[in-house]
């Protein structure tokens, strides 16, 4: 990941810290995952269940989704409230739904009616990591003001900051690598 830094960034240290363990735990996913033929990242585990690259292309979706909101949001500068407890409350719901063993549908704009049936490794590590990138330096370029602000939301959650988007990504993200593990093994 490119972690250069704006000099005149305002994002915290500790989220740049979240956000590199996140892209790290992708590296190693992808450094593992590309070493297998699509053929065989393309098997579903079952009916209706996805295959290991629908699921990688569901994450990816999901994070660049989350990126277009927030630069949506940001584009007409928005009153948004400053993340508090309530803040901080969604953020922790949204992390035991995700953590709980519960199978959950996926919002459509990230679900099975945009996920393709035939996919390639490469035409989903590239952009991903690509996306990762581009939303890092979108946070480092972020004016100050919207830094602690409820700037994401969740379709379930509801309004989160960065904060509570890192977690969500953090879960979401490790809830599907068992999935995509899972589909590798069937």
């Amino acid at each position: 990941m490119n972690e250069t830094r704006n000099s005149t960034s305002h994002l915290p240290a500790s989220f740049v810290k979240r956000y590199a363990k996140l892209d790290q735990k992708l590296t190693l996913l992808l450094d593992d995952l590309k070493k297998h033929p699509d053929v065989f990242l393309n098997k579903s585990p079952g009916e209706g269940k996805w295959s290991a690259l629908q699921t990688m292309y569901h994450l990816m979706i999901a994070e660049k989704k989350s990126h277009e909101y927030i630069a949506k949001k940001l584009s007409f500068e928005p009153t948004l409230k400053k993340v508090g407890v309530a803040t901080w409350g969604r953020a922790t719901m949204i992390k035991s739904y995700l953590s709980a063993p519960l199978k959950v549908k996926a919002p459509a704009a990230v679900g099975d009616q945009v996920i393709p049936n035939d996919l390639t490794f490469w035409e989903i590590a590239k952009p991903w990591k690509e996306n990762r990138a581009e939303l890092l330096t979108y946070l480092h370029n972020m004016p100050k003001e919207y830094v602690n602000k409820e700037i994401y939301k969740h379709p379930v959650g509801g309004r989160l900051g960065i904060n509570g988007m890192l977690t969500f990504f953090e879960t979401h993200f490790d809830r599907h690598k068992k999935q995509i593990y899972r589909a590798l093994e069937s």
